[in-house]
Order: C-alpha cells, then structure tokens, then sequence
C-alpha cells in the first residue's frame, strides 16, 4: 500500500463517525483533502452536516466539494474536529504546521468536543526534537525574537515562498524552530509563548482523542494515549 493509498484508507474510516446535525472542523493537508472527498460522498447521499475549515486552502476544497460552510462568526463550539498532523510520539505530543495553518487549526482542535485524528503510520515516530516546530511570529521585531531565540539554544529558520518569506492565512511568518533536546516540546511551548510577537505554536498536547491510522496491515483506530 503507498503512503497515499494509507492517507486515503484513515480518511474514509473517519466518515463512519459522522453524524447528522454535527458541525465539524475541517483540518489542512493532503490527507484532510481525502477526507472530504469522501465526505462529499456522504452529503450527496443525505448526510446533513455543516463544516469550518482550519485554512483557505481547505475551504476552497470544501467550497469544490460542495461540502456546507458554517460563517466564522456564528461558530460557537463543533462537534468534531478532524485532522491530520506532521509528527505524533508515543507521549501524546504532536506536531502540526508545515502547511502553515497551525494557529487555526489549534482553535478548532479547542472548540471541538471529539478531535479524530488520521494518518499513516510513518508519521508516528520516537522523537519528536528531530524535527521543526512550526512558530507563527508576527514581522514586526522578526530579527530581535529570532536573536532571542538563538540566545535560548533554539536554532531558527525563516519558511521561505522562493525568494519571499512565507505569509500565513493570518500574513504573519513562520519560523521552524529546533527545540532543545534537554527541553520537552511542552517547555518549548511554554516558553515560546511568552515572547510578544509569538502569535502561537504547533504544538499539541492529546492524549483522550481517537486516532485512526492507515498501515500496510490495515487500519487501526486508538486513544491517543495508547498508539
């Protein structure tokens, strides 16, 4: 089974949890693309659901999908929140922003009362230090918070769109920062949001969610807590 065909098999075990009525959280990324191919399938056949999207990517696929949009300023809370994410170790801790939706993302991963996670198996790994935490920071006193940063022992690198710095959803920057191997990614948050001109982190603590995940062997739907 390829990387995609996996995407594709935990997408399509997350539909089963869907019901009439619900408001949902679309997350971003290829493997949340698959999923609302299949959602699209659902609503065609009578599925009554209404969806918020993490991203504008993910709305423009939700709006070619025909899939129903909640306007932002009604959204009080959701029923699901569906998603994927870059990294997860066996401690609960995730890592999410390399589309560089991360901060809506967080706010529909708080608002929902169930958050499904879906993946592949290659995105599960021992270590999450070996790989970048996404930040989003505002362009204002880029070089100072990057000068801090680096004073901490954290290493930074400007996401670049060819010769521009990437803009996010929210036109702010992103820097992925290496954490510290003796700081735990929770202390890394902790003290990244301390910094003013920080807007928010990609990381994120689950351990009570569902998380579905596509393997050469099938797929396997766990707590969190116990992948």
């Amino acid at each position: 089974m390829t990387k995609e065909e996996k995407k594709k098999q935990a997408a399509l075990a997350a539909i089963a949890y869907l019901k009439d009525g619900m408001h949902i959280g679309l997350g971003s990324g290829t493997t949340v693309n698959y999923f609302l191919q299949a959602l699209q399938q659902r609503c065609a056949k009578g599925l009554q659901i209404r969806a918020m999207a993490s991203s504008l990517c993910t709305q423009q696929w939700a709006k070619q999908y025909q899939i129903p949009l909640l306007a932002d300023m009604y959204v009080q809370t959701l029923d699901v929140y569906v998603d994927s994410f870059d990294v997860l170790n066996h401690h609960g801790d995730i890592i999410k922003g390399g589309g560089g939706a991360l901060v809506r993302e967080k706010m529909l991963f708080q608002w929902a009362d169930k958050t499904i996670w879906i993946c592949d198996d290659e995105k599960l790994v021992d270590d999450c230090h070996c790989y970048a935490l996404p930040v989003e920071v505002l362009p204002f006193t880029l070089a100072h918070t990057r000068h801090m940063l680096n004073e901490h022992g954290y290493k930074t690198s400007l996401r670049m769109a060819e010769t521009q710095p990437f803009l996010t959803d929210n036109q702010h920057y992103i820097l992925d920062v290496f954490v510290p191997k003796q700081v735990t990614l929770a202390q890394a948050h902790t003290f990244l949001m301390s910094f003013a001109a920080i807007v928010q982190t990609g990381y994120f603590h689950d351990e009570d969610n569902l998380c579905i995940i596509a393997s050469s062997k099938g797929v396997c739907i766990h707590p969190v807590r116990d992948v």
